[in-house]
Formats: C-alpha cells, sequence, structure tokens
C-alpha cells in the first residue's frame, strides 16, 4: 500500500486539514522574515494557511491550480493560477511561500524563477521528505545543494535553513524548511 494513502486515510482528510496540520503551517509561519508584510501563498488547498497569515495581520493572496480550492476560498484575495506562470507584477510581495507545493512543479527552475520576480524580498519554500516522495503526485524533492545552487542561479541568498520532524498519528516525517533573500 502507497504509504501517503495510508497517512492520509488515517489522518481522515483530503487536504490535511486536521490539528497536525495546522500546527505544521503555524511553525511555518513563526519563521517569516520581520519586514514581510505582504505574502503570495502558493497552491493554498483548502485555505487553512490563508486564514491564520491573515489572523497574523499579514496581506495575503494566493494562487492555486485547482479551480475548486479557488471558489473554496473566494472570501479571500485568490485567483487560479500556475506556479509556473504567476499573473502578477515583478516584485509585487514582500515574500512568496510555498509550502508543500513546490515538490509537485514539472519545471522547478521556471517555477522558482517565477517566484523571484514576483517576490521583493524573500521566497520561503517548506518540502517535505522522502517519505513523501513515494507519492505519484511529486516530481521532485530537491536536496539542500540543489536548493542553494537554484536560488544563487536567480540571485536570491539562503538566508535561512531548518529540518524538523513532526508527527501527525503514528507517522514520524521530516520538513525543511527554506528561507531566500533577494540581493
Amino acid at each position: 500500500m502507497n504509504k501517503i494513502k495510508a497517512f492520509i486515510d488515517e489522518i481522515g482528510s483530503e487536504e490535511m486539514n486536521s490539528e497536525g496540520a495546522i500546527d505544521l503551517i503555524k511553525y511555518t509561519i513563526i519563521f517569516i522574515p520581520k519586514d514581510v508584510k505582504s505574502i503570495l501563498c502558493i497552491g493554498f488547498g483548502g485555505g487553512t494557511e490563508l486564514r491564520l497569515l491573515e489572523e497574523k495581520g499579514y496581506e495575503v493572496h494566493g494562487i492555486d491550480y485547482n479551480k475548486n480550492n479557488v471558489e473554496k476560498n473566494k472570501d479571500f484575495n485568490v485567483r487560479q493560477g500556475d506556479m509556473h506562470d504567476i499573473d502578477f507584477e515583478d516584485n509585487s510581495f514582500d515574500l512568496v511561500l510555498a509550502r508543500d507545493v513546490f515538490e509537485h512543479s514539472i519545471a522547478p527552475m521556471v517555477a522558482f524563477r517565477e517566484f523571484a520576480r514576483v517576490s521583493k524580498k524573500h521566497i520561503y519554500i517548506v518540502l517535505p521528505d522522502e517519505t513523501w516522495a513515494l507519492s505519484d503526485l511529486h516530481t521532485i524533492i530537491p536536496t539542500l545543494k540543489q536548493m542553494i545552487a537554484l536560488g544563487i542561479k536567480f540571485d536570491c541568498m539562503l538566508s535561512w535553513f531548518n529540518e524538523k520532524y513532526h508527527i501527525a498519528g503514528r507517522w514520524i516525517f521530516k520538513e525543511s524548511y527554506y528561507i531566500f533573500r533577494k540581493k
């Protein structure tokens, strides 16, 4: 049995809007740089991330490839979009946040270039560990070295990196947190 399907079945959520998932998002938010006021969420899913960021006082926008996710979150400033071709002007947001979506990219260099283009200051990417790599939905889970090289290619320096193990039900998994600062 696919480990990802077993995990999702066990926690009982199509989009992981469980308390455990909310804790993961809250952990992500803790490390947002202090100079950030506006955020573009890439792949916001069920909208928990949008809500939690807005509650913290950020000006939040979102794009999601899934039309249903956009419809469900129409109370927020969201639109349908693709991380490989983001429909916003250059330097539109203080931070671009891609939490558990970058690994779905069919062209990571193109996606990162777009993140760098629409960001004024920071790019924050959260990636799952190899447990999730078993999913058919993931195309790539870059290494730390690959992420640093990607940042350098687009004039972004890795300013903060962390790995954290999380527990959800009987599952233990790790996420990697990357914050890049534009030069």
